[in-house]
């Protein structure tokens, strides 16, 4: 009996990872990091569970729209060419190298200097909550939040700061 679960076993990881290659392989045409629809996922995931009291107070913000409306703004603008939303490029990653647990590496993040995905998280809540923050600004940290919160998800967004968040891996096909 043994035996037999052994193979079984052995079969079904062969199984697994044959099914794993092909749906890698099937979804590569599609790998376009999270592009449109992922930010707008991770912003409808969110506002579906939010408080009552969280979407009353996002609609006196951003009035009908949807979070998901809002998601992908950040990117559009990071090809503004006037230089306002410059310092915002940073915004949308973190590199930190490994470390050999997790306490280390929550020391190495927290130890981050300059803008960064994990640090403007944090202001940005903050510019939210403050009540003396003027209502346009408190929509643009909103959005900007939505956006950050989603490229927090993805691999190359949350990196090694030797390969730049994957822009110094080279790939050939």
């Amino acid at each position: 009996l043994f035996l037999h679960l052994k193979n079984y076993i052995i079969i079904m990881k062969s199984i697994y990872s044959k099914f794993l290659l092909l749906v890698f392989i099937a979804s590569s045409l599609y790998s376009y990091a999270w592009g449109l629809t992922g930010h707008r996922i991770i912003a409808e995931i969110a506002e579906n569970h939010l408080s009552g009291k969280a979407k009353r107070e996002i609609k006196k913000l951003m009035g009908k729209e949807s979070l998901a409306y809002w998601a992908n703004w950040p990117d559009y603008i990071k090809s503004d060419t006037t230089g306002v939303w410059k310092e915002a490029s940073a915004w949308h990653f973190v590199n930190v190298d490994p470390q050999s647990d997790f306490k280390s590496f929550e020391t190495k993040l927290k130890e981050q200097a300059g803008s960064n995905l994990y640090n403007q998280i944090k202001v940005l809540s903050k510019q939210i909550k403050n009540p003396n923050t003027p209502v346009k600004d408190k929509k643009i940290a909103l959005i900007f939040l939505i956006h950050i919160m989603g490229d927090s998800a993805q691999p190359m967004h949350t990196g090694r700061a030797g390969d730049l968040g994957g822009n110094r891996v080279n790939v050939t096909y």
